[in-house]
Parts: C-alpha cells; structure tokens; sequence
C-alpha cells in the first residue's frame, strides 16, 4: 500500500510540474475566473472554468502517450492502470477542489457593485451555488469520462476531438444565456430544485456508469501505446 500511494504522489507530481511548464494555460485560468467575477454570469462562469480545467488535465494524458514522451513515461516505474487511476483521480479531484473554492466565493462574496438588479447587492445563497456545484460536478464526470480516453487512444488527435466538443458545448450554452438573459442562473437552479431526489440518484448511478466503462476502455487503449 505504501508502495502504492508513493507511485501516485509521484505521478500527481509530474504532471503538476507539466503545469509549471505551461505558464500560459495557468494565466487564461485565471483571466477567465477574474472576467466571470466581474460579470453577471459568473456562477454560469465558474462552471465553464470547472471543464476547462478538465480539458487542461486531459492534456497531461496526451502529452505522455506521444512520440519521445511516451517513451520516457512509460519506462517509468509504474504500471500502466496505475497511469490511467492516476489522470482519472486528477482529471476529477483538481476540477472539483477549484470548483468547490469557486461556488465558495460565490456564495460568501457580494457581485461586482456596478451589475444591475439583485445580483450586485448579494453574492448567489449557498443553496444556489451548491446546485450549480453539483452541476458542475456531473460536468467534470461526463467530460472527463468522454475526453480522456479519446485523449489516451488518439493523442493530440484526442484533443482536437475534444476542442470540436467542447466548443460546440460553448456555443449552446452562450445560446442559452443570449435567450434567456439574467435570468439564466436562476432558471437552471429552479429546474434543478424541480427534479426528484430520484432524478438525481438515477442521475448519479447513470454517471457512475459512464466512468467505469470509460476507465475500462482506457486500460484496454493504454495498452495499445507503443514507444
């Protein structure tokens, strides 16, 4: 068990340290967070930042099963499933802990004071921003369920698949705020509140699905990665 957990704490940190080598990716991160707290979309904002975290740490995967990467990875000393454990604990934990301080503060900290209405005189209650967290939450288990195999089979190939997706997935949502204005956030929270405590559990148990046939198809891809 020991030997173990030092494996992943070793590949947690290198793929932290792939984070220091793209300084670039960090700085849009947090541009987007400081536009969204500036804006009257910020919670819907937030949730977006939560997926492209994800994407950003997909990215780890298709760095690793390429060309010399591949080869330097994958004479490493850990198996190929501790590989895979390791980017689907990332691909979920790191996006869920900056989503979790992100509807935090958006439940304790007041709206920018020049947004009109409601919204600029108190920050969302923590019922609303706890709704949205666990949308975000069910994001973050589907994008990560469908990204990071397409990253691990096709590479960098995977990531264009995944950008395709991911921008098709912007554009309905920018729809659904130009359609339905300011109102957006609490229309969402109401329909959530809407749904039974069944939806939600069959919500949960169709997800959980989707993961493990997802993590199941990576070990079988990975297996495929020559060097």
């Amino acid at each position: 068990m020991d030997k173990e957990n030092t494996v992943m704490k070793g590949l947690l940190i290198k793929d932290l340290l792939w984070w220091r080598t793209n300084v670039a990716q960090i700085a849009v991160l947090a541009a987007l967070v400081v536009c969204y707290s500036c804006s009257d979309a910020r919670i819907f904002g937030y949730l977006f930042t939560c997926l492209i975290t994800v994407a950003v740490f997909i990215g780890t995967a298709t760095a690793d099963v390429e060309g010399n990467s591949a080869r330097q990875t994958f004479t490493m000393p850990f198996t190929r499933r501790q590989f895979v454990a390791e980017k689907y604990l990332t691909c979920l934990a790191m996006p869920a802990l900056v989503g979790a301080v992100l509807f935090t503060l958006a439940a304790v900290l007041p709206a920018a004071p020049w947004l009109d209405g409601a919204t600029a005189q108190t920050g969302e209650n923590w019922s609303q921003a706890t709704l949205f967290f666990l949308v975000a939450l069910a994001g973050i288990v589907l994008m990560t369920a469908v990204g990071l195999p397409l990253g691990i089979r096709f590479g960098q190939g995977g990531r264009y698949i995944m950008a395709t997706v991911f921008a098709l997935a912007f554009l309905a949502a920018w729809a659904v705020i130009e359609t339905t204005g300011d109102s957006f956030a609490g229309e969402l929270a109401g329909l959530v509140r809407r749904q039974s405590a069944l939806s939600g559990v069959l919500c949960a148990v169709v997800l959980l699905a989707l993961l493990t046939g997802s993590y199941a198809l990576s070990l079988h891809w990975i297996k495929r990665v020559e060097f």
